[in-house]
């Protein structure tokens, strides 16, 4: 080999090291942007799981688990909750003030209802 096949050669690993690692870089910054899409499709799983026995299958005699496959339905969206809203300091805050405003409002209103009951 010539000197320059060989440097070339070993300017390409060197390109390609720098790419690697700064893939690699913005893959280990961003982690989190990639994580929780898998967990919400895999957490979306049984879903689709029990609506394929609900369909297929009679299960009049076991209606538990049609009240199971539907609360199972609801974990990917309670999930968001702890994936994105409560480790971001401004959208846990502004989840905090929305549920004292709604729990005073609902506590004016309840109040209000007692009294005017005769």
């Amino acid at each position: 080999m010539t000197r320059k096949a060989t440097s070339t050669i070993s300017n390409e690993n060197e390109s390609f090291r720098s790419r690697f690692k700064a893939i690699k870089k913005q893959i280990s910054k961003y982690k989190h942007l990639l994580i929780v899409p898998i967990l919400l499709g895999i957490l979306a799983l049984p879903r689709l799981v029990f609506a394929f026995i609900v369909v297929c299958s009679k299960i009049d005699r076991r209606p538990y688990i049609r009240l199971l496959a539907y609360c199972t339905a609801f974990i990917p969206c309670i999930t968001i909750l702890f994936a994105f809203i409560l480790p971001a300091k401004l959208y846990r805050t502004g989840l905090f003030t929305f549920v004292k405003k709604t729990q005073a409002r609902s506590f004016r209103n309840l109040c209000s209802a007692y009294q005017h009951t005769p």
